[in-house]
């Protein structure tokens, strides 16, 4: 939904609308987590991960003003596919087998709809 708002209103700001979300999510994450009492390493860990997925998430919506909402939700997927291969790489995490099948069907279906593109249909 999110992505044919920012296709329809393109003037809209990427990082507006996510740090307003955020800044309205943080005081339920207060009341109902305790990120307080984890080390101090794991904050700045914690803190990390949030500022990749704030970039992430502004040049993924910076990216639906410029290629089709539908094929910006393609895309997107491909962090489905991507997060076990790190997974495995960086933490020695192996995969099931069935979580390599599956991520390279997705690769296929992603790829496969970049190499032959559908017209739009006219409405």
């Amino acid at each position: 939904m999110g992505f044919v708002i920012y296709r329809t209103y393109p003037k809209t700001p990427a990082a507006g609308p996510s740090a307003l979300s955020s800044l309205l999510l943080m005081p339920f994450a207060l009341l109902f987590g305790a990120p307080f009492l984890n080390p101090g390493s794991e904050i700045l860990i914690m803190v990390g991960f949030g500022l990749a997925f704030a970039i992430a998430s502004i040049t993924l919506t910076e990216g639906v003003k410029r290629l089709s909402a539908a094929e910006t939700s393609l895309l997107s997927i491909l962090e489905v596919v991507f997060a076990p291969v790190l997974a495995w790489l960086l933490l020695s995490e192996v995969p099931a087998r069935l979580t390599f099948t599956g991520g390279a069907l997705i690769l296929v279906g992603v790829l496969g709809a970049q190499a032959w593109p559908r017209k739009a249909a006219a409405i």
